[in-house]
């Protein structure tokens, strides 16, 4: 990025909203699915929101919101959790804090300070539980 650009940028906020918005890929957008099909998906709106929801083995759901940096990033918000009768159960706080996106042809993969997790669009929509 030449320095006239990349100062015009810093000088006027609305040229910089403007600019991250166009540098991120559309691709970027909609419901993924965790690879292996189970039930962790992730959406990405086009106002740079994120939501994470993961159904667990023993039924209970665990959500976040985010943040898209970029389009580098994901920072997480607190989580929320519910048992499987749907009781809402203390999270005490916790987070996924900050995943790296890697967007790769058909897939993204999120890394972050608990691995890297791959995704591929989804062909279902996300479960009610999840809303």
């Amino acid at each position: 990025m030449s320095t006239w650009r990349a100062n015009a940028i810093e000088f006027f906020p609305e040229l910089k909203r403007v600019v991250e918005e166009s540098e991120k890929p559309s691709d970027l957008y909609g419901l993924w699915q965790h690879s292996s099909g189970t039930a962790v998906y992730v959406e990405i709106s086009t106002t740079g929101e994120a939501f994470q929801c993961r159904i667990a083995l023993n039924h209970s759901v665990i959500k976040a919101n985010g943040n898209l940096e970029g389009n580098t990033s994901i920072i997480w918000e607190p989580l929320t959790i519910e048992d499987a009768s749907g009781n809402p159960v203390d999270s005490q706080g916790f987070d996924w804090g900050v995943d790296d996106i890697d967007l790769n042809n058909s897939e993204l993969t999120l890394k972050g300070i608990y691995g890297d997790f791959t995704y591929t669009r989804s062909v279902t929509e996300m479960p009610r539980k999840c809303r």
